[in-house]
């Protein structure tokens, strides 16, 4: 089947898939800290404060992601990216109509858990159920939502908070997720069919390493799974990391401020392209073979950020970092179900997806500890490096030691 053909044959599924993705961006990062400065003067706390809430609310929801990211294996995908996206809406609303500053934990919480966790978990779980052979294609697609998300509204929010204020900004998020509920409900009216027309397989019955399906209990006893949780931590807090302290990061290198938020756009085109190219890849070699190559890109994007200054040559590091960004687009969507199969793959994914969530919540805490000791950005970028070598090893290992046991 042509390219063309597989996108118009499931340009339904897709778009239900890439609204999902879309949706998260709600509860990630780079939206909520938009609001993050009037949210402090509001309720009169401190950065550190702030940084406390948002860490616990963060921390409770990867507990949780763990213990019900099986839901998405028992339950039918319109009833429960309905739940989703409401229960989404419902805390942005919560964030407009908010008073008093202990109620600020929960609201985060139900961002975090149901943006960045359980609606990027859902559209992941139905890329990897929904599509077998074409599963790197579905997912560079998917992955769009996301990548227009941290794209475009920043810059629309920024603009709306300036026109009625933060509250009701939030009130328009919530209206926004209302209206993609009532989309997504439309195209999934009925389940995507037992059988797919070209896979020719039956979702549940596509089988991972050693030719059979794996349960979450399984997969953490198993030693074939950490060299690539340890990775996607690695790659989740020190990205987040460097978006965090990207302030700091400006004043260590001399940048006047506004010249990190321009080489952004740097690492978002990168990372789109790096998302489609692995998908191919992934489509035509599989996901074991290209693990190896899954962190080196911002390995070496992270070295020679510790030395370069110019913002000109640093946007190479932006770069390189992107780029692994879009591998971590394509191979979280795909190593679960072929390595685990998909019988349970929302509950084996929620290992995955609750890794990522405690590694981007820790991330900050770790790197501001260190900032405190005086350990520039630099060096931290420095061991940064050094980890994702030892990371990219122990991914070699586990694609060299499966070669023979894929099913």
């Amino acid at each position: 089947m042509s390219h063309n053909n597989f996108y118009f044959q499931n340009s339904r599924w897709l778009a239900i898939t890439t609204l999902l993705y879309f949706s998260s961006s709600f509860g990630q990062t780079f939206f909520i800290a938009i609001f993050a400065g009037a949210i402090r003067e509001e309720f009169g706390i401190s950065h550190t404060i702030w940084g406390t809430i948002y860490a616990v609310g963060t921390l409770s929801s990867a507990v949780l992601m763990f213990k019900f990211g099986g839901f998405a294996d028992k339950r039918e995908p319109r009833r429960l990216g309905s739940i989703i996206i409401i229960s989404l809406a419902v805390s942005c609303f919560g964030m407009m109509l908010v008073q008093h500053a202990w109620a600020l934990p929960i609201l985060i919480f139900g961002l975090r858990f149901f943006g960045q966790g359980f609606a990027t978990h859902l559209s992941m779980v139905l890329c990897g159920r929904w599509f077998h052979k074409n599963r790197g294609r579905t997912v560079a697609v998917t992955s769009l939502g996301f990548a227009f998300g941290e794209a475009l509204l920043p810059l629309i929010f920024v603009s709306i908070m300036g026109w009625i204020g933060w509250r009701f900004s939030w009130g328009i998020a919530a209206l926004l997720l209302l209206l993609i509920a009532l989309f997504f409900k439309i195209l999934l009216n009925n389940e995507r069919t037992p059988k797919s027309a070209v896979d020719n397989v039956s979702f549940n019955n596509i089988s991972g390493l050693y030719g059979k399906h794996w349960t979450k209990s399984e997969v953490l006893k198993s030693w074939v799974s950490w060299p690539m949780l340890v990775a996607i931590m690695a790659q989740s807090m020190f990205g987040t990391i460097f978006f965090f302290q990207q302030v700091t990061l400006g004043i260590e290198k001399g940048w006047e401020i506004n010249q990190f938020a321009m080489l952004v756009p740097v690492y978002t085109v990168v990372s789109i392209i790096s998302t489609f190219i692995a998908g191919s890849l992934i489509d035509k070699f599989g996901v074991r073979r290209l693990i190896p190559f899954y962190l080196i890109p911002s390995m070496f994007g992270f070295l020679i950020g510790s030395f370069l200054n110019d913002p000109i040559t640093s946007s190479l590091t932006f770069a390189l970092l992107g780029m692994t960004t879009g591998l971590s687009n394509s191979f979280s969507g795909t190593f679960w179900p072929e390595f685990f199969g998909t019988k349970y793959l929302g509950d084996v994914r929620a290992i995955a997806t609750s890794s990522m969530v405690i590694a981007s919540a820790l991330g900050p805490l770790f790197s501001g500890f260190f900032l405190d000791l005086n350990i520039s950005l630099s060096v931290q970028f420095q061991l940064m490096a050094l980890i994702m070598s030892i990371c990219t090893i122990g991914l070699g290992i586990t694609s060299l030691k499966t070669k023979s046991d894929m099913s």
